[in-house]
């Protein structure tokens, strides 16, 4: 411990007590990751059944009405993925913006003294 001066006050400094926020990840966030990880090898295995060509679609061939709906429902489904995996990752920023902030409030409020260098 070391005492210091701010505006005329003798201050201690001491290390602050672990909050919340020092943790390195948070149930909510675990869940979603867990989620993001689920949902991407869901995509790669829509997008491995779209381009492997197993709907008997060749380049060269014209393709008959059932493969086109089935690729068209197969991209439908992997557009709804890559969009639902987006959104998530809007979340996990919010929650890491919350967190950010919620640090920088602490930090402000603990140290009176304490100024942008």
């Amino acid at each position: 411990m070391s005492a210091r001066r701010c505006n005329g006050m003798r201050l201690e400094s001491r290390r602050p007590p672990p909050s919340r926020n020092t943790q390195t990840s948070i149930p909510t966030q675990d869940q979603i990751l867990t989620s993001v990880r689920e949902r991407r090898v869901k995509e790669l295995r829509l997008f491995t059944e779209l381009t492997s060509g197993e709907g008997g679609s060749r380049s060269d061939t014209p393709l008959d009405e059932s493969t086109r709906l089935f690729e068209s429902t197969l991209l439908s489904r992997l557009l709804a993925e890559q969009q639902t995996i987006s959104l998530t990752y809007s979340v996990l920023t919010d929650i890491a913006t919350e967190r950010i902030n919620s640090a920088q409030r602490q930090l402000l409020f603990r140290d009176p003294c304490w100024t942008w260098s």
